[in-house]
């Protein structure tokens, strides 16, 4: 719910959670919506400018505020802003992703979708997961996932998009988290083969 301004578009994906995990996670979920509406490439758009820009905002604000902001200012650093075509455009500021609060909330948004998408519960698997800048970044025009129809879904003006690719007969599969068109996560996720005795 944090991902999005009121009122609280339709289709808002909702899976079964323990009291303690939701209330834990809640944290983690305003951390990372604060740094993804904080980059260039999302600030713009239209959820952001009219609400969830001003709720960060407010944040920052209330008790334990500042901390908050503390946290977020020393996750950043200072780098080399260079086109594709490698044009340098000066220096501007970054945040690290590869952070347990980004390893936890791409893990556990990965796993509602499964649940959601193919009706599974926990399984053993690994999940893997880094940044691209768009959909054909992520899945160039010539991959052979192109052949695969995707699972996939629009949920408010853009603000949260997925795209699965799974496998027949598999858990395995690939995601594509997408917020407020502006960055894309690309998830891996590979099962563990079940061991058995003989």
């Amino acid at each position: 719910k944090s991902f999005f301004p009121k009122p609280l578009p339709s289709g808002i994906i909702t899976v079964p959670c323990c009291r303690k995990c939701n209330g834990d996670f809640g944290k983690i979920d305003e951390y990372v919506r604060n740094i993804i509406i904080s980059l260039d490439v999302t600030e713009n758009h239209p959820a952001i400018k009219s609400d969830l820009g001003e709720k960060r905002n407010r944040a920052f604000q209330q008790k334990y505020g500042k901390l908050k902001l503390h946290k977020l200012v020393n996750n950043s650093t200072i780098v080399d802003k260079i086109t594709p075509g490698g044009i340098f455009l000066g220096k501007a500021s970054a945040f690290y992703m590869d952070t347990k609060e980004f390893d936890r909330f791409i893990e556990r948004t990965t796993r509602a979708l499964i649940h959601y998408e193919l009706s599974m519960g926990f399984f053993e698997c690994t999940i893997t997961w880094g940044k691209a800048n768009s959909f054909n970044e992520a899945i160039p025009p010539d991959s052979p996932l192109r052949l695969i129809k995707p699972i996939t879904c629009v949920i408010g003006d853009n603000i949260f998009r997925y795209d699965g690719f799974t496998y027949p007969g598999s858990l395995t599969s690939l995601w594509l988290l997408t917020f407020y068109d502006g960055i894309t996560f690309t998830v891996s996720v590979v099962e563990k083969a079940s061991s058995s005795l003989g």
